[in-house]
């Protein structure tokens, strides 16, 4: 027989503050199954202890764990800045094809902006994906 507890009274918070603290391979492996993404979600019985919890299991990892969601975030902000720039550029064209000469000075400096918000956009994703894998 085996040392694993029988029932839930008998799991205590320390085997399953152990039990979520591993981690690699062999804690990832099996859970996964099909229909399992349509699982309900369960509510916290105390959302505060939860989250307490969370932060003790994650321990010095907190701080990547920040670094990722302020790169997230300045990401997709700049993906979500950079369709309305795209758009001052367009005016530049349409207003130039209206008079009759497209300023391609006001054009370019547009453009240049642009493609230093999605290089900036890339750049920080790329990070992010970086600092998540553990690599920096």
């Amino acid at each position: 027989m085996s040392n694993e507890p029988t029932n839930e009274a008998d799991v205590t918070d320390d085997d399953e503050l152990t039990l979520l603290q591993t981690t690699g391979r062999s804690a990832r492996q099996g859970g996964f199954a099909p229909g399992s993404a349509a699982m309900p979600a369960e509510k916290s019985r105390n959302a505060a202890r939860s989250v307490r919890r969370l932060g003790s299991i994650l321990g010095d990892e907190l701080s990547v764990v920040a670094v990722v969601v302020v790169l997230a975030i300045v990401s997709v902000v700049l993906m979500v800045i950079g369709p309305r720039l795209l758009g001052g550029a367009t005016d530049v064209i349409v207003r130039g094809v209206r008079a009759g000469a497209i300023d391609e000075a006001a054009l370019r400096r547009r453009l240049l902006v642009v493609a230093v918000v999605y290089l900036a956009a890339w750049a920080l994703g790329y990070i992010q994906s970086y600092v998540m894998t553990g690599i920096l």
